[in-house]
């Protein structure tokens, strides 16, 4: 046998054409690994939860330092009715406490020059200094500082809803190229099929032009096998025609050249299958992208209504202060320099008479909640009902398989017994390319069963979301910003 007879004979077993021979192979994770490396939509979501992220450092920054400051000049009359040149500067550093308690140091200096002397002991030119050390409480409004602590809780969950979004849309870009790389194994699988179907049919064609010139068998039987190999080509011709469009649309969303060749490589075992589908249902919610973010979404509304809460009671606030008192300068009976202390203690009350705004902002987080709980119950019930559905697909096409092997198995045997019949001339030709087909169909039946089943267990791996951790492309679940 010569080399093409026998890369023609190890086709045959593998049940592969010719052309796909050479070809490297390429399974679904890779595929799709591929895409997700250049895909531009996935991009985009990234850039969002690093927006995201922004916000937690927005509200950390509501207990970082504020310096505050002001000067100013004037010519007025004092309240002895005299005229007076003044310049004054004024300086505070504030900050808030996670507890929600202020501290803060502030400190005042003014000039004064008046040209009158009320009293001869009195400075002027005077020169005045102010340091206070101030510290607020509040007691109702503002207590354990939940406006920075909700804020925080609800700019985190808006990390989690945006987070939440890429993963859906990883997984969404993963059963857009489901379909595509599994429609392309499926052609691959009818291509390898009738690949073989022609060798069969060139052998048979063979063996009958040979007992033709033995003078053995007629022409009608040299007519019928023609057909035979001509409708294998024709199905054959037609099958390749619609793979090129397949490899040219996968190599599109890869990134990669459109004339790249390869294999499908489809897998049908998967750890998956050992466990029950409540259990599948449980793992699978942890990881779910829609729950994951209308969970966070929920977990914002709750923020707004507990922030909500706090605004709508009274300001009372505690203030502490205590500080220095300086003044010096040239009396009419000398020099003029003074110091003390001083502190307080006094009690702010504010409220406002008007909580409409408060009201409707309640009402909205409360829509929104009901909002997310719809939302929440809708995507579990969607979790739950689309694994127990794939998992009795996935049983019953395994089912479907064990008696699509016995079958094939069967035609195999019912095709060889009529090949001796047919050898010694006790059937018809006809006949024999029936039971031909009869076992073709039979063995793309198989090898269609087996393509319908990975792409049924790649189906469940990504809705239940064991899929990504096959990924080591920087796309696992954990890795995604």
């Amino acid at each position: 046998m010569n080399s093409r007879g026998m890369l023609g004979a190890l086709l045959l077993v593998l049940g592969l054409p010719a052309g796909q021979a050479a070809q490297p192979t390429l399974g679904f994770e890779r595929v799709v690994e591929n895409i997700l490396q250049q895909y531009p939509s996935l991009e985009v979501a990234r850039l969002q939860v690093q927006r995201s992220r922004q916000e937690i450092a927005r509200v950390h920054s509501r207990l970082g330092w504020e310096l505050a400051g002001n000067a100013g000049v004037a010519h007025d009359v004092s309240v002895f009715g005299t005229p007076t040149d003044r310049a004054d500067v004024n300086l505070s550093l504030e900050r808030q406490l996670e507890s929600g308690h202020r501290v803060g140091i502030s400190g005042n200096y003014t000039y004064e020059d008046s040209s009158f002397t009320v009293n001869p002991r009195f400075p002027n030119p005077s020169h005045a200094t102010e340091l206070d050390l101030n510290y607020r409480i509040p007691l109702r409004q503002g207590e354990d500082n939940p406006l920075y602590s909700e804020s925080l809780t609800g700019a985190q969950a808006g990390v989690e809803a945006e987070r939440a979004a890429a993963r859906a849309l990883r997984n969404e870009i993963a059963n857009q190229a489901l379909d595509l790389f599994y429609a392309k194994a499926l052609t691959e699988a009818r291509l390898a099929s009738a690949g073989e179907g022609v060798e069969n049919a060139r052998r048979l064609q063979a063996y009958i032009a040979e007992r033709r010139e033995l003078g053995l068998a007629e022409k009608k039987d040299t007519l019928q096998v023609q057909a035979q190999v001509r409708a294998q080509q024709t199905a054959r011709q037609r099958l390749e025609m619609a793979l090129e469009q397949q490899r040219i649309a996968l190599n599109r969303l890869m990134g990669a050249p459109w004339q790249r060749r390869y294999r499908s490589a489809v897998q049908l075992e998967t750890t998956l299958s050992d466990y029950e589908v409540e259990a599948l249902i449980g793992q699978a919610e942890v990881h779910y992208p829609p729950l994951q973010q209308n969970r966070a979404r929920l977990e914002v509304t709750e923020t707004v209504l507990r922030r909500s809460r706090d605004q709508r009671k009274d300001q009372l606030d505690l203030v502490f202060s205590v500080g220095t008192r300086t003044r010096s300068g040239d009396a009419t009976n000398g020099s003029v320099s003074e110091e003390d202390m001083a502190g307080q203690i006094r009690v702010e009350y504010r409220e406002s008479l008007n909580k409409q705004g408060l009201d409707a902002e309640v009402r909205q987080a409360q829509l929104d909640r009901t909002i997310a709980m719809e939302e929440i119950r809708r995507a579990r019930d969607e979790l739950r009902y689309g694994v127990a559905s794939l998992v009795q697909e996935i049983r019953a096409t395994r089912r479907a398989l064990d008696s699509a092997r016995g079958r094939l198995q069967s035609e195999q045997d019912k095709y060889r017994e009529a090949m001796q019949r047919y050898r010694q001339g006790r059937e018809q030709t006809d006949r024999l390319i029936q039971f031909d087909n009869e076992r073709n169909e039979a063995r793309l039946t198989l090898a269609e069963l087996e393509v319908e089943l990975a792409r049924r267990l790649s189906a469940l791996q990504i809705l239940h979301g064991s899929f990504w951790a096959a990924l080591d492309s920087g796309m696992n679940p954990g890795e995604l910003p």
